[in-house]
């Protein structure tokens, strides 16, 4: 399986003409390679601030992220725009008790409330 870098750092590196900016994977690469080639990399890797993974490893890290993006969008919608089961659903994920209301009106009042968004 092929092997990818992933720059950690706060910074774009350039080795051997490749850019590694940060956050993104970088396919195709000979790590070990270019570890004896440049050092460097090798510190980087040790440290921490360069990842070693692979393919696989990186499709589902950005699978996970593009969910936790959809999902925090879901929530970040306006209370209005949500239908009643996703102001459930956000409520009982953030233990924000409901017990009792029957009403959207109320649901929410009590949402904005808690999450300070009146």
């Amino acid at each position: 399986m092929a092997k990818v870098l992933i720059n950690k750092s706060a910074c774009a590196v350039v080795v051997g003409g490749t850019l590694f900016s940060p956050n993104v994977p970088v396919s195709g690469l000979k790590v070990e390679e270019l570890k004896k080639l440049y050092p460097g990399i090798a510190e980087m890797i040790e440290a921490g601030t360069m990842v070693e993974a692979d393919e696989k490893e990186v499709k589902a890290a950005e699978k996970a992220k593009a969910k936790a993006e959809a999902e925090k969008a879901a929530e970040e919608k306006a209370f209005e725009e949500q239908a009643l089961d996703e102001l459930k659903a956000y409520a009982a994920k953030h233990n924000i008790p409901i017990d009792g209301l029957k009403k959207r009106g109320d649901i929410i009042a009590v949402l904005k409330e808690a999450t300070n968004r009146a």
